[in-house]
């Protein structure tokens, strides 16, 4: 059997949620200790890519963005005290996604891929990542969301905000799977996204569950196929939340008093960010009072969780705050251009466009999509979508 670039890229995106599974496996549940195999998966990744991008000779467009993203990040380390991790951090956070979307761009000039194969590669994700979380729960094994003992359900995932962005754009997808046709299959897969998001205890997971679901069946459509694959959906839903009540209720009974905790603890906007915004303010009035203008165009690195870290954690966790502080002003522009040209709004009802909004949205509030090389993969395959999509119906358009 012959292997081609085309193969190789599919098994390797398709091994994700194993890898990274495998990578908390192996580091216990962290993501710290130099080269773990998360890392070396991921710089397999990107040698391929790199080796791809030069025999498909890159587009003048996409050598520019690449030379820009990579001057930021440049400019923006060297003008902090960062280490060399904190450079290749930074690297792989942001540049494999954006990596992963120009080998697909190319890709599509030389017509590599197509829409088949963008979805083939939901499909997999849609039933793999829901997998890896109940999988090491019925054997008893994995980590609790919030630490040892705590509240909430994350298989061996290091970072449960990553994660939780995948299941809820998963849970997304799944709706479009059963919309398009119904099947045991898809009935399947919406169940264990649904269950999945719900154990993992995320307060963003359950809003995203509510929105997602109400939309969807409220959506005026009154053909047949589409009011059977909606009761079919709502059956599952309510199938999912009993097997929930039945087999996860201790779980959820500490995720509700969990969120009744902090709620008491601080309401309004600082509960619903999870504290993220009170971080912003402090971060801010420390970059301005080092360089003031240079630090606002071009950015600190990551120097600046050396004084977030006082706050309690490493990053802002809402990911323009964090791009802002990394890069500046200029790199936020730069990461706007580039991935705000994959929304579509005639093309609104698409999974694909929605999975970009998403994306955005959620990176913008909850963090954890730019800023993660986890879910910035799967994001990244979510703005190729939306490429193949519109070359399809302009290609149906023709005959």
């Amino acid at each position: 059997m012959k292997i081609t670039i085309k193969k190789i890229f599919w098994y390797l995106l398709c091994f994700l949620p194993f890898a990274d599974s495998l990578n908390g496996y192996l580091n216990g549940g962290g993501n710290e200790g130099g080269l773990s195999f998360g890392i070396i998966y991921r710089i397999v990744i990107i040698l391929i890519s790199l080796y791809y991008l030069y025999i498909m000779k890159l587009s003048k467009r996409n050598l520019i963005y690449i030379i820009m993203f990579i001057t930021s990040i440049c400019v923006a380390s060297l003008r902090g005290i960062d280490t060399i991790d904190s450079f290749v951090l930074i690297v792989f956070k942001l540049l494999l996604p954006i990596l992963l979307v120009i080998v697909f761009e190319e890709g599509e000039r030389k017509k590599r891929f197509d829409l088949n194969y963008i979805q083939s590669i939901f499909d997999f994700w849609s039933v793999a990542f829901p997998l890896t979380i109940f999988v090491p729960y019925i054997l008893g094994i994995g980590f609790n969301t919030y630490g040892m003992g705590a509240a909430g359900y994350k298989g061996f995932y290091f970072a449960q905000n990553d994660i939780g962005f995948i299941l809820a754009l998963l849970y997304m997808y799944a709706f479009y799977k059963l919309n398009d046709k119904v099947s045991t299959l898809n009935i399947l897969r919406l169940t264990l996204l649904l269950i999945s998001n719900l154990v993992l205890g995320l307060k963003s997971n359950y809003l995203y569950v509510i929105v997602i679901t109400i939309v969807y069946l409220l959506k005026m459509d009154y053909k047949a196929k589409k009011i059977i694959a909606k009761i079919i959906a709502l059956a599952a839903i309510i199938l999912g939340g009993m097997l929930i009540i039945r087999h996860f209720s201790d779980q959820i009974d500490m995720i509700i008093n969990r969120w009744m905790f902090f709620y008491n603890e601080k309401a309004g906007v600082s509960f619903w960010t999870s504290s993220r915004i009170d971080r912003v303010t402090p971060a801010y009035i420390w970059m301005m009072s080092k360089h003031g203008i240079l630090n606002f165009l071009f950015g600190t690195g990551m120097d600046y969780t050396k004084h977030t870290v006082l706050l309690g954690t490493n990053i802002i966790e809402m990911d323009f705050f964090d791009l802002f502080f990394q890069l500046g002003i200029v790199g936020v522009v730069e990461i706007l251009l580039f991935y705000g040209r994959f929304i579509n709004i005639k093309r609104i009802k698409s999974f694909y466009t929605l999975g970009v909004l998403l994306s955005i949205l959620s990176g913008a509030l909850a963090g954890h999509v730019f800023e993660s090389a986890l879910s910035g993969m799967v994001f990244s395959m979510v703005c190729v979508g939306t490429i193949y999509e519109r070359l399809t119906i302009k290609s149906q358009a023709l005959k």
